[in-house]
């Protein structure tokens, strides 16, 4: 089973849009490895800068979805996120809404994002998910900046 990391990081331009995105490592010979410069994996890389027109806590849900929609194959994952949002609806919310038919407290349906990060995370072994800055953040924050800058750096998409 591989073993992946994947680092989250967003940045809110306002208070209703922002841009994130996120980077991968895996476990190869011992040690964590950054992927290979192969084309594919460039491919990848310009198209991480999305723009999220939603709330940041709900951001680092778009983002880890995505992550794990690229993963081939059953994957042992640990999550690095700044914020203690992604770690609480992951173990205490999404388990009691898909329990309660995909419904919050007030019987509303919950955002379908949580759906779809929970179809993603079946796929996967969840091993941690650790909240504050991680060893790609300084990296990610300047890619980010770019990115909203000089958008001629940074692809942004609009999801």
């Amino acid at each position: 089973m591989n073993e992946i990391r994947i680092y989250l990081k967003e940045e809110m331009t306002s208070r209703e849009a922002g841009i994130g995105t996120y980077y991968m490592t895996f476990m190869a010979d011992g040690e964590w490895r950054e992927p290979p410069e192969s084309e594919k994996w460039l491919e990848i890389q310009r198209k991480r800068c999305r723009a999220f027109y939603t709330k940041q806590s709900r951001m680092e849900v778009m983002l880890l979805t995505l992550a794990l929609r690229e993963l081939k194959g059953k994957s042992r994952v640990e999550v690095f996120c700044e914020t203690q949002y992604l770690a609480a609806y992951i173990r205490n919310w999404m388990p009691l809404w898909k329990e309660k038919g995909w419904v919050d407290s007030k019987g509303e349906p919950v955002a379908p994002e949580f759906i779809e990060l929970d179809a993603e995370l079946q796929k996967h072994e969840l091993k941690d998910i650790t909240e504050g800055r991680h060893e790609y953040y300084t990296g990610l924050e300047t890619e980010l900046h770019s990115a909203i800058h000089y958008p001629q750096y940074g692809v942004m998409l609009k999801v």
